[in-house]
This record gives structure tokens, C-alpha cells and sequence, in this order.
């Protein structure tokens, strides 16, 4: 078994708010604004959304962090997440149990 980190490929590599690499089951996204200090936006958890329905074959975990000093931040108002926190219900994920301000944290 492979256990190398290795950079995402094809749809994955392309998510530019994201930096994407697996070894063996273990799968890394980091969220990659540091400038914007990782902040929550549309995009971003559209990207999100796009990066864990498209997870390689054999991914059982994945870890998620965020590049430079901060993990991320809550979006300038809860409304700019919304939008995007709707679609992914109606694309048949789970609401989280957590608000995304408080996960951020």
C-alpha cells in the first residue's frame, strides 16, 4: 500500500480554494486562501461540495485543515453562506449538526 502523500489529480487539482492530496485511504484537503485567512464563502463551499463527491476510490477518512495560521473564518454575514448551505441539502447532504461560524472557530 502506497501511504506517499500524492497531489489530487484531474477534477480535484483544478479546485483552486483547495489544495488536495491522498495517501493510501487517507485523504487531505486543506482550504487554501490563506490571505482571506480561509474564510467561508459560495465558492469555496462549492468546491468543497465538488471535492468530497468526487473523492478517489478507497478514501475512507479525510482530513481537513486550512493553509497558514488559521483554520478559517465565518463569512462576513451567515446570509453569504446560505445560498450555497441550501444547494448542498438539496444535493443530498446531511445539514451539519454544527453552524458553520461555530465550526470555524
Amino acid at each position: 500500500m502506497n501511504t506517499a502523500p500524492s497531489p489530487a489529480t484531474g477534477l480535484l487539482a483544478s479546485l483552486d480554494l483547495l489544495r488536495i492530496d491522498t495517501a493510501g485511504a487517507v485523504c487531505h484537503i486543506r482550504l487554501n486562501r490563506p490571505a482571506k485567512r480561509n474564510a467561508i464563502s459560495d465558492e469555496l463551499i462549492a468546491q468543497l461540495h465538488t471535492a468530497f463527491v468526487n473523492l478517489p476510490e478507497g478514501v475512507r477518512a479525510v482530513v481537513l485543515s486550512g493553509e497558514g495560521e488559521h483554520f478559517c473564518a465565518s463569512p462576513r454575514s451567515a446570509r453569504a453562506a446560505w445560498p450555497a448551505a441550501s444547494s448542498i441539502r438539496a444535493a443530498g447532504m446531511p445539514p451539519s449538526s454544527r453552524s458553520s461560524s461555530a465550526a470555524c472557530r
